[in-house]
């Protein structure tokens, strides 16, 4: 039976990893994202503000940021983490994908597991 540990996660990196994954998402699905990575603490949603876009591109822009994040959970550029609380091999990242619209704003990134825990 796997360990179950959380997983640590420097803010600085993560940032990085967002940065990066939302260019590739730019590039791949032709969305525009606008303003800089933000973290909603309550939601504990991380991701940036996508201009318009259709349902699926924010949805496959999501799916990429949250790789990206999930690589950085898993300490590099290597194979994604994987939840050892979820006890199989094909179970979800420490990370889940998630777009919310809201106010307007469609709002695209990620969703952290509760085991995963921030450091600055």
């Amino acid at each position: 039976m796997p360990n179950q540990r959380a997983a640590s996660v420097s803010i600085k990196q993560l940032s990085g990893a967002v940065e990066k994954a939302v260019k590739a998402a730019q590039e791949q699905h032709g969305v525009q994202f606008e303003g800089n990575t933000f973290f909603v603490p309550n939601w504990q949603l991380i991701g940036r503000i996508l201009r318009e876009a259709e349902w699926e591109q924010a949805q496959k822009a999501a799916n990429d940021i949250t790789r990206g994040l999930n690589q950085v959970a898993a300490g590099g550029a290597g194979q994604e983490f994987r939840s050892s609380a979820a006890g199989s091999a094909g179970a979800a990242g420490h990370f889940q994908p998630a777009v919310v619209w809201t106010n307007g704003h469609i709002i695209c990134g990620a969703r952290p597991a509760p085991e995963v825990e921030f450091a600055e």
